[in-house]
């Protein structure tokens, strides 16, 4: 039996979709999406989605880590399955449901693709760092030598640690540019290694850059291994709305391999 896919990449975080309205097999274990993730015995991708018809939506996706287990929102995959269907319905503007649920999302004149996120009022601010629920978990920390920085081990050992351990997050490591640019290093939970690019990481840098106040500025540009992208925000009262995440989206390949 064979297994139809797309490979998308966005900002280089990579995804392969498998849009199940037009398969016949049925749902993967764990096991063998852990396995089509894997860059050695499989396709290789940071992450696996899942696209169903829905009722009230243009499209309905399940996110799942390359590790096989069902995951929480990812920005960049998110941004990947809007253009795949967008290309298919001819449309600009697409409606969808996820995680944490309804999204909407746009295609932009050239390759980038823009997503609203849902309204951030989860967050806290420390001394030496910052958590922020984007969508999915994240844990910030303005370093100042950030190519230096060992994020696998640095990122592992956060994300291990009695605190975060049992349910995991994601670790980012900021460098201010300029008071309207950052570079990111991103430590992925369930990737359990840096990726060279994180959206909902990317979107939680950025609102905690302005909580901090290390910038006044709401429409924010965040650079990652894999290139950059735009966060822009409102703040009302102690609420984060209006989150818009932009950036590239490419398809890479498509294909189909034996399960």
């Amino acid at each position: 039996m064979y297994l139809e896919f797309l490979k998308y990449q966005a900002t280089g975080n990579d995804f392969v979709i498998v849009d199940y309205r037009f398969n016949n097999v049925r749902h993967l274990t764990t096991n063998k999406i852990r396995t089509l993730c894997d860059r050695n015995l499989g396709i290789g991708s940071d992450g696996f989605i899942e696209i169903y018809d829905s009722n009230n939506f243009d499209f309905k996706m399940i996110y799942y880590n390359s590790d096989g287990k069902k995951a929480s929102l990812c920005g960049n995959g998110t941004r990947c399955a809007v253009k795949y269907i967008a290309n298919i319905l001819k449309k600009e503007k697409v409606s969808f449901e996820a995680f944490d649920g309804k999204h909407i999302g746009f295609l932009n004149n050239n390759n980038d693709v823009s997503i609203g996120m849902s309204d951030v009022k989860d967050f806290n601010v420390f001394e030496n760092y910052m958590l922020f629920e984007t969508g999915s978990p994240h844990y910030v920390k303005v370093i100042e030598n950030i190519d230096e920085i060992n994020v696998y081990q640095q990122g592992s050992k956060i994300r291990n640690s009695e605190k975060f351990k049992k349910n995991g997050i994601n670790v980012n490591f900021v460098q201010r540019i300029s008071d309207s640019e950052f570079f990111v290093r991103t430590y992925e939970r369930g990737v359990e290694n840096e990726t060279k690019s994180c959206g909902t990481g990317s979107v939680a840098v950025a609102l905690a850059m302005f909580e901090s106040k290390k910038t006044i500025q709401k429409n924010i540009k965040i650079h990652t291994k894999g290139g950059c992208l735009v966060i822009a925000f409102e703040k009302v009262k102690n609420v984060y709305k209006k989150i818009e995440l932009t950036g590239s989206a490419l398809k890479v390949f498509e294909g189909k391999i034996e399960i």
